[in-house]
């Protein structure tokens, strides 16, 4: 369990894959800045190297010094994009266990979440990122007051953000187990490494962008063929953005039909269209954190233990 930020507290930003715009960064601490917090910027956020925001080298140190600065409290990534599993297998994850704080990220970080989450036994938060305000208006404002409830330690849980209206129950049931996952492509990634997640007895979370139905229906494949639907508890399916046929053939499915043929028959809850991933909003989910999911005609519930105090 993490201590609950305190009004003043110090929220680190990260930059762990891709490099960043410093324009929309600058103005993207202005939503730290009005939760009542004081944006840590840590200084290699704003190199260059190549695609990346400094070399792999530079990118890990940031990660360990933030961690090890006593003055933040949390860190949220600034965004996604390729780089995360250049240097993760470097973490020192007993220098991140001595030093407790949540991390927030979603896309590329699920490569740094679900490891985090594994081999410290500290919650790593599925969440917004900073890339968000890359846009303008940013994309959800719920997410992020959903975001800082949480940091505070109200009492909020994944289904109590607004959006989570929009899921639909593709498979009835009830299930309880670890959270885990994240972006389909980066999992994927991660198999038969030293960092692919233990997904046995798990709810799992998958979500994905931009990628052609074929190659989608191939992911879906790959993770049936790996034994990983046949050992989880449930699956949530966030949202799936641009999944879709990009020239001919037609693949003859949509997203939808893809997923239902791979996990109706399973025989444990499934969600359709949940508020994660590359969507419009972003609830949080703690990954690492034993939840409780029950899908009915009556509604969807996601709830797990309390994170912070």
């Amino acid at each position: 369990m993490f201590a609950a930020l305190k009004p003043g507290d110090a929220v680190g930003v990260l930059a762990p894959s891709n490099k960043i715009d410093s324009v929309w960064l600058e103005r993207s601490l202005d939503e730290i800045k009005r939760a009542g917090y004081v944006p840590f910027v840590h200084p290699h956020t704003y190199n260059q190297y190549g695609r990346f925001a400094g070399d792999d080298a530079q990118r890990l140190a940031a990660l360990h010094e933030t961690y090890t600065n006593a003055d933040v409290k949390a860190i949220i990534c600034a965004r996604g994009g390729y780089g995360a599993l250049r240097i993760v297998d470097g973490i020192d994850f007993a220098l991140l266990k001595k030093n407790p704080k949540p991390m927030i990220g979603f896309s590329d970080a699920t490569g740094l979440l679900n490891p985090i989450a594994a081999r410290t036994g500290q919650p790593a938060l599925l969440g917004p990122m900073l890339n968000d305000f890359h846009k303008d208006p940013m994309r959800s404002p719920e997410s992020w007051e959903h975001l800082w409830k949480l940091l505070r330690g109200d009492e909020v849980q994944p289904t109590d953000h607004p959006a989570a209206k929009q899921a639909e129950v593709m498979a009835a049931g009830e299930a309880a187990g670890k959270l885990v996952g994240g972006n389909m492509a980066v999992l994927q990634a991660c198999f038969d490494t030293p960092t692919q997640p233990d997904y046995r007895d798990t709810i799992l979370v998958l979500e994905e962008v931009g990628e052609d139905l074929y190659r989608f229906d191939r992911m879906m494949w790959q993770f049936a063929r790996a034994g990983v639907f046949r050992s989880v508890r449930g699956v949530i399916m966030g949202e799936l953005v641009d999944v879709a046929d990009v020239g001919e053939p037609a693949f003859g499915q949509t997203a939808k039909q893809i997923v239902a043929e791979h996990l109706v028959p399973l025989d444990v809850p499934v969600i359709w269209n949940f508020p994660c991933g590359h969507g419009i909003h972003r609830t949080v989910l703690p990954l690492g954190v034993v939840a409780n999911l029950s899908a009915s005609e009556n509604g969807i519930t996601l709830q797990h233990a309390p994170l912070f105090a």
